[in-house]
């Protein structure tokens, strides 16, 4: 097995940006990615097992949305995907104008299925505004200009 520092680095800024050559004008891209902000990231990220794991389809959701647009899309839209990206049940819209009432609304859904801590803990986190860091996945989609 070659070494972590001896293979090439995924570019994903020109491999969207290949994407987007194959697109019609007007096109839609639409993906996922993981969340490098997420708990159970940073988690991941302390165990030995997984230190070595390639980080390159990890985002934030600020540079998904850099990607998207260095690529070349417009339109960009980010989207949490819930309850997770195993068995994604809806889209939560990470804009703060939109997502706020959302993602209250899906914490009181899920409600019984977390403990009284976990749920206090997310209800803090939603109330300031931070919802977007909890998630495993973005989902987003992006137009091709035309």
């Amino acid at each position: 097995l070659a070494s972590r520092t001896s293979q090439a680095r995924f570019d994903a800024t020109a491999f969207m940006q290949q994407i987007g050559t194959i697109l019609t004008s007007g096109g839609i891209v639409a993906g996922s990615i993981g969340n490098c902000s997420s708990p159970k990231r940073f988690l991941a990220r302390l165990t030995r097992d997984n230190r070595s794991r390639d980080d390159s389809a990890y985002f934030s959701v600020r540079s998904c949305r850099s990607l998207l647009a260095n690529a070349g899309f417009r339109e960009v839209r980010l989207f949490s995907l819930l309850p997770n990206w195993r068995s994604p049940l809806r889209l939560v819209e990470v804009e703060p104008t939109v997502s706020k009432v959302a993602f209250r609304n899906e914490l009181e859904h899920r409600r019984l299925q977390l403990s009284g801590f976990r749920f206090w803990v997310r209800k803090l986190v939603v109330e300031a505004g931070l919802y977007p860091y909890l998630e495993e996945s973005i989902f987003f989609w992006a137009r091709r200009p035309t």
